[in-house]
């Protein structure tokens, strides 16, 4: 009987694990809801990286609002996870430089990265 309750118990157990793991694959997968959150402050990110002034670049306030999103989308399983932490990565390098024709490259490559999230949660 001991043997029964063991196993009925593992079984059990391993279970909830097998379903805890399915269920987080199927979230990273599926598309999320359209969260206006997130699209607002996408909006704010893309006004900030527009007004930047190349000769006196700051990124310090645009790199606070990207990580907060980053995390953002991290804690909802978004999949544009990996494109947050790449505007993320590259604001850094951009924060380290004052060349104003590295500044200007980059905004290109933000806003590149911007259009390709905001192409991707539009129909949500």
């Amino acid at each position: 009987m001991r043997l029964f309750v063991t196993m009925l118990l593992t079984a059990t157990l391993l279970g909830c694990s097998t379903i805890d793991k399915a269920q987080h694959k199927f979230n990273t997968l599926w598309p999320k809801d359209h969260d206006a959150m997130m699209f607002n402050q996408l909006v704010a990110i893309d006004l900030a990286v527009e007004k930047i002034d190349c000769e006196a670049p700051d990124w310090f306030y645009i790199q606070g609002m990207v990580d907060h999103l980053t995390r953002y989308a991290e804690y909802r399983y978004d999949q544009q996870v990996e494109n947050l932490q790449g505007l993320s990565a590259h604001l850094t390098k951009l924060s380290e430089s004052t060349n104003p024709t590295f500044c200007k490259l980059g905004k290109k490559t933000a806003d590149s990265r911007i259009d390709a999230i905001v192409k991707a949660w539009r129909d949500r």
